[in-house]
């Protein structure tokens, strides 16, 4: 259990990487609050709208003193990955592994035509965010986590958090059309010319067996 929990008491030293006896919350957690989390997608600063994010609740928070332990919650218990250091490189795929193998169910939103998404009325805890559906033209995002609520440099809670992607989004490049074979006609011609030879040797045929015939009548 203690592997599981975050031992922290403010957002901001999960972000940060930082150890719990370095700082502490000026204000007591709102537990009767909700979050949310927004998003902006975007590629070199142009907004990049189409396909979708889905949130997963991954963990809870627990009242320590002024500020909030993160539990997993059951269906992820089975990460090899501690809460201590939760922005961990691999902790985010890993998750996502989990939800997709347990069929986990999440909050799933389109981005709007602007490149953006929000996520309201969230229990506090900590998400994940997969992009299940890319945009048009680009790679899908890949898999990170945000926290619900964060906390400032001063020790100050806030549940409105920005949870874009730290990365931009890259485009996926085209994928260039088979070529046309040009129309040379090969494939058509072959069936009224040997229709009409057909129906020559026919006649040829008939015409001789009937010339046959009648001068062996005679």
């Amino acid at each position: 259990m203690k592997r599981r929990m975050l031992a922290v008491l403010c957002a901001f030293v999960l972000l940060c990487t930082v150890t719990a006896t370095a700082h502490a919350a000026v204000e007591a957690i709102d537990f009767s609050r909700k979050g949310t989390i927004s998003l902006a997608m975007n590629y070199k600063g142009t907004p990049v709208p189409g396909g979708s994010m889905t949130a997963y609740r991954v963990a809870y928070a627990a009242k320590v003193d002024t500020g909030y332990a993160l539990i997993y919650l059951a269906e992820y218990e089975s990460s090899t990955y501690g809460l201590d250091h939760f922005n961990e490189p691999g902790m985010a795929q890993e998750l996502a592994e989990i939800t997709n193998e347990k069929g986990v169910a999440g909050t799933k939103k389109t981005i709007d035509g602007t490149g953006k998404v929000v996520f309201d009325n969230l229990e506090l805890g900590l998400y994940l965010m997969v992009q299940e559906d890319r945009a048009p033209g680009y790679h899908v995002v890949e898999p990170f986590l945000v926290t619900v609520p964060g906390c400032d440099n001063e020790g100050h809670y806030y549940y409105e958090v920005d949870g874009s992607p730290k990365l931009a989004l890259e485009p996926k490049p085209e994928t260039p059309p088979p070529p046309e074979l040009p129309d040379t006609g090969q494939i058509n011609w072959p069936v009224p010319v040997l229709s009409t030879a057909g129906a020559a040797l026919f006649c040829g045929g008939w015409l001789l067996r009937r010339s046959g015939k009648k001068k062996h009548e005679d």
